[in-house]
């Protein structure tokens, strides 16, 4: 038997609906306690209902004021939805049918009904992207590192890719700090062209923190240098390198894990400086005297 995953956009989280289960989508208000609760004075209190028949179809009831669409087609009180349909209820609250999985699988991002006493949880798996992430949708696995996982998605607003990553674990207050902090200092930074910017950032439950960047089309400095790389070409990305650093030396911000994994290149050879999530601003506290911050192997000598 199959779960068929109904997400809601606006929050991020996954509502598991099983083979025969109803979902009952709509306003929340004392007189009203839907299964997925919208806030949006243009959502019925009693919207719509959902129920998974056979074939992984959606019996999607509309009982709403304001109208329920599947594709940008108004449903006439019933109709039936599959894998990958849009549903906008009233002027613009969408939520939308992800694929089914195995009865018994965890999603990669799975949210709970309320009432149910858990937490959102997003489950960062590697090699396993999950389909959406708030209105961002995940194409691909980019990479990984120590402290969350790298997607390509695709941005709607925008009409274009870009990057997202997300924090492997946030309930460590410390981990969760530095990946706002890299948030905040990158969208300080994200003005100069040789830094990769950060132009949203958010929180999927208590726990699911992520950051929204540039997509960089191209290859680390890492992969240019394992290819053979043109000693003329080296120096220019090493010189377009410094002064980004410098930049954000200038904004009283120092990188602390500059490494070629960190210098990514463009397909026209253009840097752009990234990860700045053990970046240390003037004035803050979060290291704590003998301890050191970085990569050993790329740590200058007078910090070991």
């Amino acid at each position: 038997m199959s779960v068929v995953n109904v997400q809601d956009l606006q929050t991020g989280q996954v509502y598991p609906l099983r083979l025969g289960e109803s979902l009952r989508i709509g306003r929340q208000d004392p007189t009203s306690q839907p299964d997925l609760p919208c806030k949006d004075p243009h959502v019925s209190r009693r919207h719509c209902e959902l129920q998974l028949v056979a074939g992984n179809r959606i019996r999607v009831r509309d009982t709403s004021s304001y109208g329920t669409y599947i594709n940008e087609q108004k449903v006439d009180r019933e109709a039936y939805a599959r894998a990958g349909d849009r549903l906008r209820l009233g002027y613009k609250y969408t939520v939308v049918i992800l694929e089914p999985v195995a009865a018994g699988m965890p999603t990669q991002l799975e949210g709970r009904k309320p009432g149910a006493g858990d937490e959102t949880v997003l489950t960062v798996t590697p090699g396993h992207a999950p389909s959406q992430l708030g209105k961002y949708e995940i194409e691909r696995e980019l990479g990984q590192g120590g402290m969350g996982v790298v997607y390509k998605a695709y941005d709607p607003d925008r009409d274009q890719p870009c990057a997202i990553k997300v924090l492997r674990d946030s309930s460590e207050d410390d981990g969760a700090e530095r990946f706002r902090r890299e948030a905040r200092l990158a969208q300080l930074l994200g003005d100069y062209p040789a830094i990769v910017k950060v132009y949203d950032w958010g929180q999927v439950g208590p726990r699911a923190l992520y950051l929204v960047m540039d997509f960089v089309d191209g290859k680390s400095l890492t992969d240019h240098i394992r290819e053979g790389l043109d000693r003329l070409i080296g120096s220019r990305l090493v010189s377009r390198t410094a002064r980004a650093v410098a930049y954000a030396h200038d904004k009283g911000v120092v990188h602390r894990d500059l490494k070629p994994d960190n210098v990514l290149v463009t397909r026209d050879f253009q840097v752009r400086l990234t990860d700045f999530g053990i970046a240390k601003e003037d004035g803050s506290g979060l290291t704590l005297t003998g301890m050191a911050m970085g990569t050993p192997n790329y740590m200058a000598p007078e910090q070991i």
